[in-house]
């Protein structure tokens, strides 16, 4: 379906832009206010979390076209599911010693942030790519 495509899309960069924030603690308003609205709300936590699984089994049942029926776009299905335990919990930890240290690919916040970046451009320069 072409109308989960830009949803998808908000989703994966959102959950993306999150996991950066963690890394490089970054001050946008805008984010940081989303952010501390899913910690503070539980039931808007699990409103969000419910919503982005349907999301992401709509994904696999409803393709972009020219997908296959059943399998649909499994790349960003996969990218929306781990997205929405991205954006459900967030593991308190000290990280910033990986940070000063320059090793980031041991963060793993970051390596999320890589990953959910990856997931999103693939999916906005290659809306029909489907790993078999």
């Amino acid at each position: 379906m072409i109308q989960l495509y830009p949803i998808r899309l908000f989703i994966i960069a959102f959950a993306a832009l999150l996991s950066f924030m963690e890394v490089y603690k970054a001050e946008l308003a805008s984010v940081l206010r989303i952010k501390r609205m899913l910690e503070r709300n539980l039931k808007v936590k699990r409103a969000v979390f419910i919503s982005v699984l349907l999301l992401s089994f709509m994904t696999l049942l409803f393709p972009l076209y020219p997908g296959p029926a059943i399998l649909g776009d499994l790349l960003p299905a996969i990218a929306l599911f781990f997205a929405a335990f991205a954006i459900k919990g967030k593991k308190g930890g000290d990280e910033v010693e990986a940070i000063f240290s320059g090793d980031l690919l041991s963060n793993s916040n970051f390596r999320k942030g890589m990953a959910f970046s990856i997931a999103f451009a693939l999916d906005l320069i290659f809306p029909g790519f489907i790993i078999l």
